[in-house]
């Protein structure tokens, strides 16, 4: 909790009559000049002059503190108000920058739409694309090597001519890759070219 300094409380009178800057000096001027007009014109007489006097300075001097404790409290929260529109303006500004960056990320400004070919979203998606087919290039390439090699080791360690089983050249597929049951090992090396 904030402490209460003298020069708050100086804002509400000050120690010096000629002073009178105070909201306390400032509500009195106006309450003596009502008690002086009611006082001349014969409404206010004798001792009640002093008890409403008395009054009326106990309640000013209350009004006056009230008023300057509050005056202190609304400018604090006009500050944190004020703070608290930059810190909204900022935060605004950093959404804008943040729709920006994302619009040159995916080149669109649609959370349902998918990210254009040119965006580095788009592009990256396009990478991505490219090496999955480079991966199943390397696998349809690693199982391709597998087969020949098995082909080739058959042909080398045969005993007898293999008649059945054609040399690999390109095979003896019809053009479309399918496999039959009379498919020999050239209609596998063809089939097993690398997809697309």
């Amino acid at each position: 909790m904030t402490d209460i300094a003298f020069n708050t409380l100086s804002d509400t009178t000050h120690d010096t009559i000629s002073a009178k800057t105070g909201n306390f000096d400032h509500l009195m001027k106006a309450v003596t000049l009502h008690l002086e007009e009611q006082f001349n014109a014969g409404r206010i007489t004798g001792t009640d002059y002093a008890t409403v006097y008395l009054g009326a300075l106990q309640s000013v001097l209350a009004q006056a503190v009230n008023f300057t404790l509050n005056m202190n409290k609304a400018n604090e929260e006009a500050t944190l108000l004020e703070k608290q529109q930059t810190k909204a303006e900022s935060e605004k500004a950093l959404l804008d920058q943040k729709k920006i960056t994302e619009y040159a990320q995916t080149g669109t400004t649609s959370a349902n739409t998918l990210p254009t070919g040119s965006s580095v979203a788009g592009k990256q998606i396009t990478l991505f694309t490219e090496q999955a087919k480079g991966f199943k290039w390397n696998a349809d390439a690693k199982y391709l090597k597998t087969v020949v090699d098995a082909y080739s080791v058959n042909l080398s360690v045969s005993k007898t001519t293999d008649d059945d089983t054609k040399p690999a050249v390109g095979g003896h597929a019809t053009g479309t890759g399918d496999l039959s049951t009379s498919s020999k090992a050239g209609d596998y090396i063809f089939k097993l070219k690398p997809s697309n």
